[in-house]
């Protein structure tokens, strides 16, 4: 059937979306195999995502018909020729079992029932659009309608809720061959589930579809959780392995993305559950952690899991030198061609009237952790530096430790350095001429992992 459009249109400007439509004017037809294909970009996501509907079909859309929710459509089951109403939802029956065949078992306080069979279930390890074809009451069994995959227990299956249609929670047309679409809240099925997308007119009382997807073109995943990173720390050369905690993950290392500070993770294994992944070089404390799995970017319940601490970053050759004589020191770790190591003034190291000048610092501290407030002999005071740095690339850095000379001009307080054991640290301060009152503003980005020792020889 073709109908006719008006030989002129004028159009009332609209904020927001519009819920009734008054006005038909495009070709409608009532067979789903003739209505306009669509493809769905992104083409995965949660409940809330915004997706795109395009089409190459000219003047299948228009500012009059479909811009209401109720006229997209998502649904397990290939598109209807008309707009139906949403279904009262099933329900999730848990601790359910699978063992790798047609067959899943209740193993809690929940039962199958006769009414089930035709149903769609929905959980880990059951194909998308299964059905329960058959129950056993009395051995709490169903037979499902594909094979499930692996062996687990304890799961949460839902019934009965998957098929839909849902409506979409807004829908906005942009031109007559885009619509952009904002997915509904879709039901507590298995990650993975995958729907069709329907579009119907709504317009005068008709609820014909006009285009559809043609195969189960969107994925649904839940957003997934965080619920712990461990370790929450490590050096800042990177290289070791932590792993995250939570609901909702990919179920494969290209399912989802880690990075700490900006810098990609490398995942190396991850279930539902767990991801596995291995840190980038970095430096500092507090780094954002980001977890982006196909629905997005994942929740932390706690805030503190969101970050994470790069620690004992230095490595120093050699880690012992003379106190009779000077020495250069390779230094490697990360970060170091962020640093401007040109025309940098050497810190009056030893006292806690320093003058800082925004510029790094290679210090040796006093038994830990440089503390700028101590004075020498103290825990935690700056003892030398290692002057004339070079950065000869991100992971490699030289400088120059002289423990001879007294003073100064030696950058030691009055004497020459003592023999005994320090730590290496790479120190930055963004607080030019700060006092004591500002010492947080001091801070020790990098230390070295173990002791570097001034022998008497």
């Amino acid at each position: 059937m073709t109908i006719q459009r008006p030989s002129t249109t004028k159009w009332t400007a609209r904020v927001g979306i519009v819920a009734a439509v008054t006005a038909t004017t495009l070709v409608a037809t009532a067979n789903p195999s003739q209505a306009a294909p669509i493809t769905v970009s992104p083409a995965s996501g949660a409940g809330g995502t915004y997706i795109n509907l395009n089409t190459t079909t000219a003047n299948t859309f228009s500012p009059t018909r479909p811009d209401a929710p109720e006229a997209v459509q998502f649904q397990t089951a290939a598109c209807n020729t008309a707009l139906t109403t949403t279904p009262t939802p099933g329900r999730i029956m848990p601790d359910v079992a699978t063992a790798g065949t047609t067959t899943v078992t209740e193993t809690g306080a929940g039962a199958f029932v006769n009414g089930d069979v035709g149903k769609v279930i929905n959980g880990t390890g059951i194909p998308s659009g299964a059905t329960i074809t058959a129950v056993d009451a009395v051995a709490g069994t169903a037979t499902i309608s594909a094979a499930a995959t692996g062996t687990a227990s304890g799961l949460n299956v839902s019934i009965g809720v998957a098929a839909g249609p849902y409506p979409a929670q807004s829908v906005r047309y942009i031109t007559p061959t885009r619509l952009v679409v904002q997915v509904p809240p879709l039901p507590a099925v298995a990650a993975g589930t995958r729907w069709y997308v329907c579009v119907y007119s709504v317009a005068s009382g008709a609820s014909t579809v006009i285009a559809n997807t043609t195969a189960a073109a969107f994925t649904s995943y839940p957003v997934a959780n965080v619920t712990a990173v461990e370790p929450n720390s490590g050096p800042s050369a990177g290289g070791n392995t932590f792993t995250i905690e939570g609901t909702g993950f990919g179920a494969s290392t290209t399912a989802n993305t880690v990075t700490i500070g900006g810098v990609a993770a490398r995942v190396t294994a991850a279930t539902a559950s767990l991801i596995t992944a291995v840190a980038p070089p970095g430096l500092g404390a507090d780094r954002p952690i980001v977890v982006t799995t196909p629905a997005g970017q994942a929740t932390f319940t706690t805030p503190t899991e969101a970050e994470y601490d790069y620690l004992d970053a230095l490595s120093v050759t050699p880690q012992t030198a003379p106190a009779t004589a000077a020495a250069t020191l390779v230094i490697t770790g990360s970060g170091f061609s962020g640093y401007n190591w040109s025309g940098v003034t050497p810190l009056n190291v030893g006292t806690n009237d320093f003058t800082m000048d925004n510029s790094p610092h290679i210090i040796l501290s006093i038994g830990g952790l440089f503390s700028p407030t101590a004075d020498q002999p103290a825990f935690g005071a700056a003892a030398a530096e290692c002057i004339n740095a070079v950065a000869l690339s991100d992971t490699e850095l030289i400088c120059t430790l002289d423990p001879t000379v007294a003073g100064a001009a030696n950058h030691t307080n009055g004497a020459a350095v003592r023999p005994g054991a320090y730590q290496v640290q790479l120190i930055d301060d963004t607080t030019p001429d700060a006092d004591v009152a500002d010492a947080e503003d001091r801070v020790s980005v990098v230390t070295s992992g173990s002791t570097f020792t001034i022998a008497p020889y």
